[in-house]
Formats: C-alpha cells, sequence, structure tokens
C-alpha cells in the first residue's frame, strides 16, 4: 500500500467463483474483477495451469496492456475477453467449445503500477464434464424381471434420474413359441402331401402306360416272317390237327 497526499493506492482483485463447471462443448466464462486508479501502466493477465498432467507448467494465455491484447496460448482462437476493453472494473474472459483439455487452475492478475499493495490476482479452478452415456442389457427375459427400472446419474453440476418400465409375460412368450411350432409342423406335413401327390401320380402314369403298350408279348400261334410258305403250311397244319386233338380229349372227358 503506498499513500500519497492522502491518497490510498492499492489493487484489489476478486473472482466470485472459485469453481466454475461446465459440460463438454459448451461455454463458460471465469469471472474477475478488481478495484484501482487504471493508470498508465495497467495491465491484465491470465495464466493457466493444466490439470491434466503433473508437469503442466504455467502458461500465459491472455495479456492485456495500453489498449492491446495478446492471446499467446493454444486457447486463443476459443477464447475472447468478456469486456473488450478491460478497463472499467472486469477483467472476465470467455472460453467456447471447452473440452477435458481446458480442465485446471486459472489465475487472473491485475498489475497497476505502482499500486503494488492488496490482492492483485484471484484463482479460478475450472472443471470439465465429459458427457458419458450407460446402458443396461437384460437377456433371457422372464416374467420375473418385470417391473420399473430406475437409472441416476450425478456429477458436479447436480443429479438427474429417469425410469424404465419393462412387463415381461410369459403367455405371450409361449404362445409364440407354440405359434412358430405349430407352423413348421404344418409346412412339413403340406410338404408330406405334395410329395405322396406326386408319387402316386407317377405310379398311375406308369400302370396306364403299361396297358397301352403290351410291349414284345409272344403268342403261340405267332409265325415269324423269315419262315417260307412251305414251312408255313406245314405249321398251320400241324397247329390244326393238335386243336382238333385236344377238342377230342376234352370230348371224352365230358
Amino acid at each position: 500500500m503506498i499513500q500519497i497526499a492522502g491518497w490510498v493506492h492499492s489493487v484489489t482483485v476478486i473472482t466470485p467463483e472459485r469453481t466454475v463447471v461446465g459440460k463438454a462443448g459448451s461455454t463458460v466464462v471465469l469471472p474477475c474483477q478488481y478495484s484501482t486508479t487504471v493508470g498508465s501502466q495497467f495491465v491484465v493477465e491470465w495464466k493457466f495451469l493444466p490439470g491434466n498432467t503433473q508437469t503442466a507448467k504455467w502458461q500465459q494465455i491472455y495479456y492485456y496492456s495500453d489498449g492491446t491484447t495478446y492471446k499467446p496460448g493454444s486457447q486463443a482462437d476459443r477464447l475472447t475477453a468478456v469486456h473488450h476493453t478491460p478497463t472499467s472494473g472486469a477483467a472476465s474472459i470467455q472460453l467456447t467449445d471447452i473440452s477435458s483439455l481446458d480442465n485446471g487452475t486459472y489465475v487472473c492478475e491485475v498489475n497497476n503500477p505502482p499500486d503494488f499493495s492488496g490482492s492483485g490476482s484471484g484463482i479460478i479452478q475450472l472443471s470439465v464434464l465429459d458427457e458419458v452415456t450407460g446402458s443396461l442389457l437384460l437377456t433371457n427375459l422372464s416374467a420375473p424381471m418385470s417391473g420399473t427400472y430406475l437409472c441416476t446419474a450425478s456429477n458436479e453440476m447436480g443429479k438427474a434420474t429417469c425410469e424404465v418400465t419393462i412387463s415381461v409375460s410369459g403367455a405371450s412368450e409361449a404362445g409364440v413359441v407354440a405359434g412358430a411350432v405349430i407352423g413348421v409342423l404344418l409346412a412339413l406335413i403340406l410338404i408330406a402331401a405334395i410329395l405322396l401327390y406326386l408319387f402316386c401320380y407317377r405310379n398311375r402314369r406308369k400302370e396306364t402306360a403299361k396297358s397301352d403298350h403290351p410291349g414284345n408279348e409272344i403268342r403261340e400261334d405267332a409265325v415269324s416272317p423269315m419262315m417260307g410258305d412251305e414251312q408255313r403250311r406245314s405249321r398251320d397244319s400241324h397247329h390244326s390237327q393238335g386243336s382238333r386233338d385236344r377238342s377230342e380229349n376234352r370230348a371224352r372227358v365230358v
């Protein structure tokens, strides 16, 4: 603290929120307020210490001096000052599309020589929540598994729940199985009937073909086309004599 002609010169930095929590992909504001009489050497600086590694070092991500703003850090494209000119008591910054890489500690520092007394810095912890989904897989459902299932999710931002009601009907399950079995049996019976019909139809066709075409049936009185006229007359005479003998034998028997 410096006292000149009854005036007290000091810098006081206040961070209303010590911890800021945001969802991945959202936008957050890191608040920083200060009180001082801005002079020509007024400087606002933000530093970042990543929280994802143990060997992390402080990184300068924002610097304002003499009307000029510098953003040397890797977050430059997503970082802006809430007030374009942070000379009215607010030095808050805004981060868009945050991710787990933004997790860590942020420090807001205000320097305004010759004001060196007071608390010239404030610390904020940023926690980015990665989106996580969950599911419950139920297999081999049975009637005792019917009921209401409650899913609960909680984190630094609060808690949320949802309910799912499941109704398992044993009767419907049995009906489905029975229907499937009956359908298979009917299909098998139909196939068997078709095969039986084709078999019977084929056999009838064969029997009809045999009756219409007797084939090479040999008759006792058949004459060879190679037999001469003399041989034919001799055969006919022999055949007639045989017929008379058979007739006489039948007559004697009677």
